[in-house]
């Protein structure tokens, strides 16, 4: 019986030390994790931003499509998502200068922020861009059929006045 309690005790207390891990590998395991975050971190951005800059890239090919109110607030919008781009760039490359612990905030979080702001605007405009193609389709079948009425009115004055002349 005694013997049983001992083997349970020994048994305890090296699985606790199989279990508990040196310092040294803690802090270095946990340096491993910080820098395979910060790497990630960068990936991510790096990531963010070709799409931000490609998503504003396509805003400016659709903003030569369209009408010109929808154009002047694409603009608009165009010149503070570049101006975004430009600083979030900026402070990303200059952030050791002036933080050297790090920057306060997280650049990929605005860079993340920037990229879903293009995407509304690319949605607004290519809303507003079919919209506006609806409006010119709808306009040119107006167009046809006031046509077609003008033409048809004019045959009948043309079979009334072709009427009309063979009776006389």
């Amino acid at each position: 019986m005694a013997s049983n309690f001992i083997r349970f005790i020994n048994y305890e207390f090296s699985r606790r030390r199989r279990r508990s891990i040196s310092p040294n590998t803690r802090d270095r395991r946990a340096v491993e994790m910080l820098e395979r975050a910060e790497k990630q971190r960068e990936v991510d951005f790096q990531t963010t931003m070709k799409k931000a800059k490609k998503k504003y890239e396509t805003i400016k090919k659709l903003m030569k499509r369209q009408n010109p109110e929808m154009r002047e607030y694409a603009a608009y919008s165009l010149r503070h998502c570049h101006d975004k781009i430009e600083w979030i760039e900026y402070a990303e490359k200059n952030h050791g200068k002036f933080f050297p612990s790090g920057p306060p905030f997280s650049h990929l979080d605005d860079a993340r922020l920037l990229l879903d702001s293009l995407k509304v605007a690319e949605n607004l405009l290519k809303e507003s861009e079919l919209s506006y193609f609806q409006y010119l389709r709808q306009e040119w079948h107006e167009y046809n059929a006031r046509r077609e009425s003008v033409a048809r009115e004019k045959e009948r004055q043309r079979r009334r006045q072709k009427k009309e002349g063979s009776r006389k």
